[in-house]
């Protein structure tokens, strides 16, 4: 089952060309060429194909933020930051807040994730 769906429209705002093209198109009147547009429909493929390879790729890798995130939390002692006390120098063992602990999880996960995308 899906989850869920996306309709993405794409609107190219390219400016017709008026050129020797249109004599080419027309059929002697001159009405047939007004009617057609002057963009290459090529234009529209390659830009659909260029937004689904962006799609497709990563801008961070999983393995380092999870690495990093351990060695931030497990490695330095960071995770002791979620307990209550009121001196955030102390990273003694205690009994962690939860939502705290979240946060801190959260904050270092986004710093991770900040580094590597400005890296």
């Amino acid at each position: 089952q899906r989850q869920c769906s996306i309709d993405i429209f794409f609107v190219d705002w390219e400016k017709e060309v008026q050129g020797d093209e249109d004599k080419d198109r027309a059929d002697g009147d001159g009405k047939e060429a007004e009617k057609l547009p002057n963009v290459s429909v090529w234009r529209s493929i390659l830009i659909a194909n260029e937004w689904c390879e962006m799609q497709a790729t990563r801008h961070t890798d999983v393995d380092f933020t999870l690495m990093f995130l351990l060695l931030f939390m497990a490695g330095l002692k960071y995770e002791n930051l979620a307990n209550p006390q009121p001196d955030e120098n102390d990273l003694s063992d205690g009994k962690p807040n939860v939502v705290i602990r979240f946060f801190v999880t959260c904050l270092w996960y986004v710093v991770v994730i900040l580094i590597q995308l400005f890296y």
